[in-house]
This record gives structure tokens, C-alpha cells and sequence, in this order.
């Protein structure tokens, strides 16, 4: 793969690219703090700011005082990964067209655990937040597939290798998983992670925020975020070059777990979070059927399979708005 073709395109991604993680307890790891460029800014925790005046933390908004504030998490998508400046993630252009101010709590490769473990983490500056969108849904179940050996209670997340290799298991153990990781076959991954398990783990996390939301007394709203294989739409010329740049190499693992993210798996997905959601009184809402349009046919939206663009967070943003 070539990045500097993508760079070409999308010169913003190679920011993205260069913004590192710190390692935290608890929630694992978080962006790197107080970042500084023209395209994405981190506060002191790691958090990232709306388009407003960089003080140590997006907690404070003085100047925004009069607003009741809400709160949108999730992971890279959330966060604005894509996007080419503060001001045009979800949060922002939602802050500036509606009557609530949203903290980004979205955080690059974070699985749903580590969302609602984050979100209580913050709780000294969420008490007053009025509602919470859960901008999420990828990344639990490309993990279930990409990731053997999860711990099936906890679920799947980025860095289980390096957690595992320096926390949990033996140097013996650790070259057998390598090993077996090279000549993994894509049937395996599919047969060895069942969705069955996965969907626990969600329904788990699910129950977890119906709890928040009834203890804070908060509105709540889960908007499953797109995925480019799950939009029925012909893309743009910008997206066939960079989705081919990304398929060169067929045999890596990535591409091969995207393969299996198909349609099939959007739709059984799909079906139990909207029963499981209805089951505990969360709205639920489908950003990839929003997105299924011929309006958008040939409209650059992603910036990679699960990253959007300007364009793309601008519409979402407009779909959420017209939903809470």
C-alpha cells in the first residue's frame, strides 16, 4: 500500500497518522495529550476540542455557560478521524446547530468496554450533561474476528498481543499465538469467533449504559456508525482509488476480516441492536440506511472503510440532528 497516494487525496490523514496513544490504567490508552496542528487538538487528557479556544481541558466552556451540554462517544469515528479540522467532527457542527454543547468523548480504536469504562472515568465532569449519543458499533464486532484470543467475558480489544505478551502469558505461549496468527485461514476466523459471543458482549455493554441512563436521568441514543460495505451506494471517483490502494495486499488479516463485515453479518447485526435497544428503552438509529441513498451516489463520504469525510461527518451530523 501506498500512502502517499492516500496523502494526496486526503493530506489530513497523515495527522491522524502521527498522533500517537499514552498508556492509562483502566481504560488501557488514550491520544496522545495536548497535541497541537492544524487539523486535530488534544487537551490534557487526550480528549479532543470542538472548534473553540484551546484551554488544559474541553470541560471548559465558559463562554458556552447559558447551554445544557451532552456528551457523543465512541471510538475513531466519534473522535473525527477523517475530518480536516476540529470544527467539522460530529460534537462541533452538532454544538454549533443545536441548543446543546457536546463534549468528544470519541476515542481512536477504543471497543464498546472501554466507552463505557471511559464515560464513568469522566463522571466528575459529566453530572450535568442533559443527553449522551453513542456514535459506535464497528469496532467490537472487526475485533471478534481480527483478534483469537480474547478474553470471552471482557471482549475484544486493540493491543490484546501487547497486553498479552507483556502482562499474561509466558514467552512459550506467545510464539505459539504468533505462529498460529500467520497461518490463520479466513474460514478459521469466521468458525473460531462466533457472533453469538460478540452480541453478549454488546448486549452486556448495552445494559450498562441503560443503567447510566436511568441513574442520571439522561436522554440516550445509539447511532450505528457507517461502514462503507454496509452503504448501498456507487462511490465516488476519490473512494475507488483509495479503497484499491488499501485492497493491494489481499492476504493481510485487516482486508481479509473486512471481507467477512459483509452485508449478511450488517443485517443480523443490525436487528439485534435495534430489539436489543427497544428492549431497554435506548432510541436506536441506523446511519448506514441513511447513507443507502442514491442522493450520496458518487458523493466522496469516506475517507477510508469506517472514516468519513467533511462531507460525510456533515451529513451524518444532519441525521443525527434530525433524529434527537
Amino acid at each position: 500500500m501506498d500512502l502517499s497516494k492516500i496523502y494526496k487525496i486526503a493530506p489530513q490523514m497523515k495527522t491522524y497518522n502521527r498522533l500517537s496513544f499514552n498508556w492509562k490504567p483502566f481504560i488501557m490508552f488514550m491520544h496522545e495529550t495536548n497535541f497541537r496542528s492544524e487539523i486535530v487538538n488534544t487537551d490534557d487528557f487526550g480528549l479532543r476540542f470542538n472548534n473553540q479556544k484551546i484551554t488544559n481541558s474541553i470541560f471548559d466552556r465558559k463562554d458556552k455557560i447559558d447551554k445544557k451540554s451532552g456528551a457523543i462517544i465512541g471510538s475513531s469515528a466519534a473522535f473525527g478521524v477523517g475530518c480536516s479540522n476540529d470544527s467539522l467532527t460530529i460534537p462541533s457542527l452538532l454544538s454549533e446547530n443545536t441548543e446543546c454543547d457536546y463534549f468528544n468523548i470519541g476515542v481512536k480504536a477504543y471497543c464498546g468496554f472501554q466507552e463505557v469504562i471511559l464515560f464513568n472515568s469522566l463522571i466528575n465532569n459529566l453530572k450535568k450533561i442533559k443527553e449522551v449519543i453513542i456514535f459506535s458499533g464497528i469496532n467490537d464486532i472487526f475485533m471478534s474476528r481480527y483478534i483469537d484470543n480474547y478474553d470471552k467475558m471482557l471482549g475484544p480489544m486493540f493491543y490484546t498481543n501487547q497486553f498479552n505478551d507483556s502482562m499474561a502469558i509466558g514467552l512459550k505461549q506467545q510464539l505459539i499465538n504468533r505462529i498460529s496468527n500467520l497461518f490463520i485461514s479466513p474460514k478459521s476466523e469466521l468458525k473460531n469467533n462466533h457472533n453469538q459471543n460478540i452480541f453478549e458482549i454488546i448486549r452486556k455493554n448495552l445494559y450498562l449504559w441503560a443503567n447510566i441512563k436511568n441513574g442520571m436521568k439522561i436522554k440516550l441514543y445509539f447511532f450505528l456508525q457507517p461502514m462503507s460495505s454496509w452503504c448501498i451506494r456507487e462511490l465516488s471517483e476519490e473512494e475507488k482509488i483509495i479503497f484499491d490502494e488499501f485492497d493491494k495486499n489481499k492476504n493481510i488479516k485487516p482486508n481479509r476480516v473486512l471481507k467477512f463485515m459483509n452485508l449478511d453479518i450488517y443485517h443480523k447485526y443490525k436487528s439485534f441492536l435495534s430489539e436489543t435497544c427497544k428492549e431497554l428503552n435506548i432510541e436506536f438509529f441506523d446511519c448506514n440506511e441513511f447513507l443507502s441513498s442514491k442522493e450520496y451516489d458518487n458523493k466522496w463520504l469516506f475517507v477510508d472503510r469506517v472514516h468519513l469525510t467533511d462531507l460525510g461527518y456533515k451529513l451524518i451530523s444532519q441525521f443525527i440532528k434530525s433524529k434527537i
